[in-house]
């Protein structure tokens, strides 16, 4: 989604929100473009606010992980 989009589903100005992404507030555009995830924010903010844990993001990252594993071994 673009800047303005982004800034909207955080329900803050496209500037505030800017200046989160600068402070490490809001994950930074896809590489190379100056699009962003909306799940990315909606899990970098569930993590901010407690909703989500690192133990929960570590957890669904080793079961892909282990699961990529076992379809690259076929």
């Amino acid at each position: 989604m673009s800047r303005a989009e982004a800034a909207a589903f955080c329900a803050i100005s496209p500037s505030r929100f800017s200046q989160w992404v600068s402070e490490g507030r809001i994950p930074a555009a896809l590489k190379g473009t100056n699009r962003w995830d909306r799940e990315a924010i909606q899990r970098f903010l569930d993590l901010k606010s407690g909703l989500l844990n690192d133990n929960k993001m570590s957890a669904s990252a080793s079961a892909f992980a282990a699961w990529k594993n076992s379809k690259d071994k076929r």
